[in-house]
């Protein structure tokens, strides 16, 4: 049942406001914000990407470490749109990315910074 439920709300991710859902999961337990950042697999890519680098630096280990899976996964199948980030989402992830980069480990933070810039 419970996966039927995640299929549901995959299947209507562009009805949510993302950052609010974040916000909100924000004030929740950890597990809560893992299985957001699970939900928003269905974002578009560069917008999916700004929550993972959101989840890196969360207070709690346990959601750092599955942003750190996502974060993988993201990189490992990244390249199978083009649709290259908007001037606004370069700059959101740029900013994402600063913030996230003390958490990363370097290569990861190299390969996103080069996907940035030159998709």
């Amino acid at each position: 049942m419970r996966i039927r439920h995640r299929s549901n709300l995959h299947s209507r991710t562009k009805l949510l406001d993302p950052a609010g859902l974040w916000a909100a999961a924000s004030t929740r337990p950890g597990y809560v914000r893992v299985r957001v950042l699970q939900v928003f697999r269905s974002l578009g890519k560069w917008r999916h990407l700004e929550f993972i680098l959101s989840g890196a630096v969360d207070p709690e280990a346990a959601v750092r470490d599955v942003a750190l899976r996502e974060l993988e996964m993201w990189l490992a199948c990244f390249n199978r749109s083009f649709a290259a980030p908007t001037e606004g989402e370069r700059a959101a992830l740029q900013a994402f990315l600063a913030r996230a980069r003390p958490a990363l480990p370097a290569a990861f933070s190299r390969e996103i910074d080069f996907v940035v810039r030159v998709t």
